[in-house]
């Protein structure tokens, strides 16, 4: 076992002695250490014919010998982060493998002997140069999983359409422009994974997948969802995001399974009435998109836990938006938005608000009612000249962001907040810190470039967790702003120095 690193030596020995049935030789560990990596498979490994799982993955084999077929026991197969640029036609002598893991090689072209490998239940492929699949993989008649992600095929296999036992097929990556009717055949599936393609349409054989739970469908040519979507009355995973989609048809109310919705990167410029029909939703993501306006039966999806609603043209949301009170996260960032209605007080579950660059000018009282669970607050880029009262009602934040408002003074209640961890109010227009900030013992961040502090109050070196500071561009005296470039041990050096 020369130029074996030792730790796999002992591997080897250790399954010889014990009779191990499991072996892992992989670089797991050693990620980017290619001398850790084998170039080859140890003969000895050859010799351990009681083997059912063998892990090889993430070394720099390229060839794999004959003798690998005395290991006829294998279950279980792990080539995965090599360098293989071929397969054997022996590998088909592998008879009981039901797991085979090729994904991150260089293949090319499969071997017709790997249709004799008809145990197998999961493969996968991904990240190689395929561009065609043996027709003898029509004999897989137990592959359950198989995974076909960024290869180089143009056309959509007419091999699979004969493995009708797949549950999930991975397509992701490649470059198919339409579908065939024999996807029509795979009835079984429950995921089918298109993303990354070159899809301008679907076509209605897919109303065949009636098991489908899970469709993703990103980053392709859509500009239009068909109506017949809506007999996969078992969806509950519908992804869309950076197609070409102007609107949805009113039919997406139809798929009550759904509980995840994604459709960022559009061209959304409204959505229908029947959204609200989605009672299981609790993900909605409506990002980047033209919408100027939301439905009032938004306010319906009250099983709601995240909604996504950045980049948009919003300015104004609709008041039954407080009913969606199951939800913890709200993204409403880069919108146009002057005002919160007060209902948005009626989220007492959010954990993560984010409301940066829009136009807001002020906040309504009610959002002081979200002191129990709220830890994130983003309130950067708007018009806000001055805070209300009721944040400092709201304990349980540990972020905070303030930068480019028009705050001329940091509030004294800010104090209260002695959970406070990040503290970011850069790009305003402040010359000091409330006494009070001596309360912030767990603050580890406070960022204020760009405003107009000339000293520092003392007892900021009493904040012992403050390790992260930040005042370029501010005209400060004391200590001098050189120092303050320096960080937190140098700013409490200088105090130290200075009392």
């Amino acid at each position: 076992m020369d130029n074996i690193p030792e730790h796999l030596k002992q591997a080897i020995e250790e399954a010889k002695e014990k009779q191990l049935e499991e072996l892992d030789i992989s670089n797991y560990w050693d990620e980017y250490d290619d001398e850790e990596k084998l170039t080859h498979i140890p003969a000895e490994v050859f010799e351990l014919t009681q083997l059912k799982v063998l892990d090889l993955h993430n070394n720099n084999i390229s060839i794999i010998p004959e003798l690998l077929v005395n290991l006829s026991n294998l279950t279980e197969l792990n080539l995965s982060g090599n360098k293989l640029s071929e397969l054997p036609d022996f590998i088909g002598e592998l008879t009981s493998l039901n797991n085979l893991d090729l994904e991150s090689n260089q293949l090319s072209d499969l071997p017709n002997t790997f249709g004799n490998l008809t145990n197998l239940t999961k493969l996968d492929l991904g990240n190689n140069q395929l561009s065609k699949l043996p027709e003898s993989l029509d004999n897989l008649t137990n592959l359950t999983e198989l995974d076909l992600l960024h290869n180089n095929f143009i056309d959509f296999p007419d091999v699979l359409g004969e493995i009708t036992s797949l549950i999930k097929l991975n397509l992701g990556g490649n470059q198919l422009s339409d579908l065939p009717d024999s996807i029509g055949n795979l009835t079984n599936l429950t995921y089918l994974s298109l993303w990354g393609n070159q899809l301008s349409k679907l076509p209605k054989i897919l109303a065949k997948l009636t098991n489908i739970t899970e469709l993703c469908l990103p980053e392709n040519e859509l500009y239009y969802l068909p109506d017949f979507l809506q007999v996969l009355t078992n969806l509950k995973v519908l992804q869309l995001w950076a197609n070409q989609l102007s609107e949805l048809p009113d039919s997406i109310g139809n798929l009550s399974s759904l509980t995840e919705l994604w459709i960022t990167e559009n061209k959304l410029s409204s959505l229908p009435k029947s959204i609200g029909n989605l009672k299981n939703l609790t993900k909605l993501i409506l990002s980047d998109n033209e919408l100027s306006e939301l439905p009032e039966s938004l306010g319906d999806l009250k099983n709601l836990i995240s909604l996504g609603l950045s980049k948009n043209k919003l300015s104004k949301l609709p008041v039954n938006i407080g009913n969606l009170t199951n939800l913890t996260g709200l993204n409403l960032r880069d919108n146009q938005l002057s005002e919160l209605p007060d209902t948005i007080g009626n989220l007492t579950n959010l954990t993560e608000l984010n409301i940066c660059n829009n136009k807001l000018s002020s906040l309504p009282e009610s959002l002081g009612n979200l002191n129990t669970n709220l830890t994130s607050l983003a309130l950067s880029e708007n018009q806000l000249s001055d805070l209300p009262d009721c944040l400092g009602r709201i304990s349980s934040l540990t972020h905070l962001t303030l930068s480019k408002n028009q705050l001329s003074k940091l509030p004294d209640f800010l104090g209260n907040l002695t959970n406070l961890k990040w503290l970011i109010a850069s790009d305003n227009q402040l010359s000091s810190l409330p006494e009070s900030f001596v309360n912030l013992r767990n603050l580890t961040l406070l960022y204020l470039w760009s405003n107009q502090i000339s000293e520092l109050p003392k007892f900021i070196v009493n904040l012992k967790e403050l390790d992260n500071i930040s005042l370029h561009e501010n005209p400060l005296v004391k200590p001098p702003i050189e120092i303050a470039n320096q960080g937190m041990e140098a700013i409490r050096e200088y105090f130290q120095q200075i009392s």
